[in-house]
């Protein structure tokens, strides 16, 4: 080998130890500073006994993980003047604390006509009294005939993008606090659906617990959450 490819080997070696020291200087560069800011912004923490802990970074929301439910709100109906009376059935329920509470039409006495929403960002509720004329099975069957035949104070059945027989279901089924309920479920407006459970704690009163979302699914576990803590207190 003589002396100019010698000088060009030994270039190439320089050039390639170059790029690599730039390519590394890089990389460090980089972890760097994803560990900065992880560290600025919470996700990487350091214990008292100088162990590194990564904790994943959590998003907002109402839904609690493995039904920790101790920051929740308890909605009772007396003291938060949905009924005047203790004779009328009060009871209680809790709710996520980011929910809006609103008394639509003011105290209730199982006469009908009374409700109270409850909205959250992407899910609503809302309590009504229920006029109760036989079981919960046939007062679901009034709500869905009410609305085919356009009654008035019924859910407008020209806005649905359907209404017919086949598009509401009826389903019975029963809480966690063992209270038998029959659900109604259907299209809403604005590309919503909604699930409106009927109860009924005597012969002639109830209640109907109306959910509305565009996301079933994202929301389900929050509606069986609430619904299993509901309870009639005697």
């Amino acid at each position: 080998m003589n002396k100019n490819q010698k000088d060009v080997v030994r270039y190439r070696m320089v050039s390639g130890f170059a790029q690599f020291i730039i390519i590394l200087t890089g990389v460090l560069v980089i972890i760097l500073s994803i560990v900065f800011f992880a560290f600025k912004n919470g996700q990487i923490k350091i214990t008292p006994s100088g162990k590194q802990v990564t904790v994943s970074p959590t998003l907002f929301t109402t839904q609690s993980p493995d039904g920790d439910m101790e920051s929740w709100k308890t909605y009772d109906a007396i003291n938060d003047g949905f009924i005047e009376s203790e004779k009328y059935g009060n009871f209680t329920f809790k709710y996520p604390r980011e929910f809006e509470l609103d008394h639509a039409s003011g105290p209730a006495d199982f006469s009908g006509g009374s409700n109270v929403d409850l909205v959250g960002n992407g899910i609503d509720l809302t309590i009504s009294t229920v006029n109760f004329n036989g079981s919960t099975r046939d007062q679901a069957n009034t709500f869905i005939q009410g609305i085919l035949n356009k009654e008035p104070g019924y859910i407008n059945c020209d806005l649905l993008p359907s209404c017919d027989l086949n598009t509401f279901t009826i389903q019975e089924t029963t809480l966690p606090n063992n209270l038998s309920v029959t659900v109604v479920s259907g299209p809403y407006f604005d590309n919503k659906v909604f699930d409106i459970y009927f109860i009924q704690p005597n012969k002639n009163t109830g209640l109907s617990f109306w959910f509305s979302y565009k996301d079933r699914d994202k929301w389900k576990q929050t509606r069986d959450q609430i619904l299993s803590t509901f309870k009639f207190l005697e």
